[in-house]
């Protein structure tokens, strides 16, 4: 699993945002507004999966567990 650690906003399903320089689209989202799960655009090469944790801190690039 993939974790990113992005801006908070407010983040709308289908919206696409930028994860680790990448675009990709807003897939679901927590009723808090903490956690925001993002998917690889259609055309990319590789899919990827990532949760987000949106944070008032500066963008940190994610780590893998």
């Amino acid at each position: 699993m993939t974790f990113a650690f992005i801006p908070k906003a407010a983040y709308k399903i289908g919206q696409v945002i930028k994860v680790h320089g990448a675009p990709m689209r807003v897939v679901s989202y927590t009723h808090t507004g903490k956690n925001v799960t993002a998917v690889t655009l259609p055309d990319a090469p590789r899919f990827k999966r990532i949760v987000c944790i949106c944070t008032d801190m500066p963008a940190i690039e994610g780590a893998t567990s």
